[in-house]
């Protein structure tokens, strides 16, 4: 659009009058081949002529048609709460933006504008119409396809920007040996697929590494390890599984321009037994997808996506994540990762993440490592558990490492707070941060702890203040042993014999027992003690609510031989009674777990006898609550429910009211006739 020669035209000069916001007026350019539809939008000032307004020139907007542009130049200022535009300047507004003060929300409104015969004619002759109604509607949709057009183009024209800057990325400079690292170290266990079933030669082990079949007189055992007769690679036996599927992470740092890019990998391995096949075989097969690359310039990182699925060869890039999930657990492959100019701190810790081959938190050390230096120290060291978990991938009863580190320290010993030789134990079981914290207080406090017990608090994520050693006077391993002792006996989760460890304890507390005492703190039958000792606890809160409710619905207890008189019935097999006081309303909704105890409502609506709560209970168990009844004037039953707010066999409770409420409507009258 030539510009400088638009403006060069002078503007349709104002002719119509309207009471309208905007009036607009228009001409037909044409500029060599081109035919330009000027729309010039003129604004009624209020703040001239006396408050009554006049309409000034707002803005020349362009629009070409057949070349697809348009454009306006703004004679005034306009700004909204989100845009500002300058006057004496060109914007890419649209027509319809432009009626709504600048707005691109604008779909939701439509804008009246004011216009002459002659400018409605122009635009009808210039878009080819048969009428002009909805003429601003019918520009901007003009528009509205043209931007689309352009947005469609330009976004055409970045990805393929950033698809041909991908393939200038390199490929992985030694093929083979990158498949052997997946083989060797991201894949490492085998599998040998395996029967129950004994033939004449015996149990059948087919290997899905090599493919080949034996036979051995060994039984197999699910999930055991054995050796592969033919390849000698060792395998995980799989009796009651024909086919398993994992999916693991791969990163690769490589040199890219004058920075490195980190390509995130998946890899997908499908290993099965062909059972369908004479003779049977086993395979493995591997395939894999590229899914995010990141270039780490130094003063940002540039993220792009790979839209694909498995199995596509083409790759399809972007800057939008469309719903991919950045990993966080990768397997480091060494490959060209020294050769980056990456900063020696980072690119130290992460050949070691390399060279250990286990898989870890990767992209969180890589996005946060000026927290997470001392990782470094933890990786080469083989602390592949505490460097994982610290790196934030657990939350579950987790310590921070401001509580076990020392982060200024200049050796393990010194980062760990602990001798080598318990650095050692903790190597060798690649502990967490709970074994971690034990033999710190271990060191300090002098308490001394078994390598199997110390496995245990490893394994459980026990914190030392779950044992109560501190209130109990016992030793680490004395505790351990206990609550293995009660684990064993109770079959309960470690988790919920602490906590009933904890509570027992201070329930004992409470009544004044001595808590370094063996008969208290190793109890054998802590659990039932424990169970013993909330019932008593509720008891004695019940007792408590129980005459507090009393006292407050005291007519209820009063009136009892009143109400026992209108309301009581029975049969064969069933009984209607009266509460005695307010104690048995709540004793009742506690039983059978409804809101008849939980609310005063029920109560003092019995209390002021607006409503009353009866009891419907089986002859053969007349102490064991089965329907709990709310009647109201007449004996209108307005609410019936057993235990949780259920009605069990309702069919046959429902007739039994329906008798009820006929005798006692005939027991009624007799006592009222009795009393006259």
């Amino acid at each position: 659009m030539q510009k400088k020669r638009l403006l060069g035209i002078q503007p349709k000069v104002l002719k119509g009058k309207s009471k309208e916001e905007y009036i607009v007026e228009a001409q037909v350019i044409q500029i060599e081949e081109d035919k330009i539809l000027e729309l010039d939008v003129y604004w009624k000032n209020t703040e001239v002529s006396g408050g009554s307004g006049k309409h000034e020139l707002l803005a020349r907007h362009f629009l070409n048609e057949q070349k697809e542009e348009y454009a306006t130049y703004l004679l005034k200022d306009i700004s909204n709460y989100s845009y500002r535009y300058q006057k004496d300047k060109w914007s890419g507004m649209q027509y319809r933006t432009l009626l709504n003060n600048g707005d691109i929300n604008v779909w939701y409104h439509t804008p009246t504008t004011s216009k002459t015969e002659e400018t409605r004619k122009v635009i009808k002759e210039y878009f080819s119409l048969e009428d002009t109604r909805g003429v601003d509607s019918y520009i901007a949709s003009v528009e509205s396809h043209i931007k689309w057009e352009k947005d469609q183009s330009a976004l055409e024209r970045k990805h393929q920007r950033i698809n041909d800057m991908m393939d200038t990325v390199p490929a992985i400079t030694d093929t083979e040996e990158f498949e052997q690292w997946i083989d060797e170290v991201v894949f490492a266990d085998k599998y040998i697929f395996s029967s129950t079933k004994k033939e004449a030669k015996g149990y059948l082990y087919i290997c899905s590494h090599c493919g080949r079949r034996y036979y051995s007189k060994e039984k197999p055992r699910h999930n055991t390890s054995t050796q592969c007769r033919w390849c000698k690679s060792n395998g995980i036996v799989k009796t009651r599984v024909s086919e398993i599927t994992e999916e693991k992470n791969v990163m690769i740092a490589q040199p890219f321009g004058e920075t490195y890019i980190l390509r995130h990998l998946k890899f997908r391995r499908y290993s099965y037994a062909e059972k369908n096949t004479t003779p049977i075989k086993a395979k493995s097969t591997i395939s894999s997808m590229e899914k995010v690359r990141m270039i780490m310039y130094p003063e940002d990182t540039k993220i792009y996506y790979n839209n694909d699925w498995f199995g596509r060869n083409a790759s399809n890039w972007s800057d939008k994540k469309n719903g991919t999930i950045i990993d966080r657990w990768f397997y480091m492959y060494p490959g060209e990762l020294d050769k980056t100019c990456m900063e020696e701190n980072l690119k130290r810790t992460l050949m070691a993440a390399a060279k250990c081959g286990k898989y870890l938190q990767l992209n969180e050390l890589i996005r946060w490592y000026e927290s997470y230096t001392y990782i470094e120290y933890l990786i080469k060291g083989r602390f592949y558990e505490l460097a994982n978990r610290f790196l934030g991938g657990y939350r579950k009863f987790y310590i921070s490492p401001s509580e076990c580190l020392n982060k200024k320290g200049n050796s393990l010993s010194e980062l760990l707070q602990i001798d080598k030789q318990r650095c050692n134990r903790l190597r060798d079981m690649d502990g967490n941060e709970f074994a971690l914290n034990m033999l710190q207080i271990e060191e300090r406090d002098g308490l001394k702890v078994t390598q199997e017990n110390l496995q245990f608090i490893n394994d459980n994520c026990i914190e030392v203040d779950d044992l109560q050693i501190y209130r109990t006077g016992l030793s680490v391993n004395r505790a351990i042993n206990y609550i293995r002792r009660i684990i064993k006996s109770s079959r309960l989760g470690v988790r919920t014999v602490l906590q009933y460890y904890s509570d027992y304890l201070d329930m004992a507390k409470e009544r004044g027992a001595d808590l370094t005492d063996d008969i208290i703190r190793v109890y054998p039958r802590m659990i039932e003690r424990h169970n013993l000792y909330v019932e008593e606890r509720e008891r004695k809160l019940n007792d408590n609510l129980i005459a507090e409710k009393n006292k407050k619905f005291a007519r209820i207890e009063a009136d009892y031989s009143l109400n026992y008189s209108l309301f009581h019935w029975e049969d064969k097999k069933y009984v209607i009674t009266v509460p005695k006081n307010a104690g048995e309303i709540v004793m009742e909704g506690k039983m059978q777990h409804h809101c008849v105890a939980s609310s005063d409502n029920y109560m003092q609506k019995m209390n002021d006898r607006k409503t009353f709560i009866l009891f419907l209970r089986k002859k053969e168990a007349p102490d064991m609550p089965y329907y709990t009844l709310e009647v109201g004037k007449d004996n209108k039953i307005i609410q019936s429910y057993g235990a949780y707010d259920r009605k069990p066999d309702w069919s046959e409770v429902s007739k039994i009211l329906t008798k009820w409420k006929k005798d006692i409507k005939q027991k009624q009258n007799k006592l009222e006739r009795k009393a006259s």
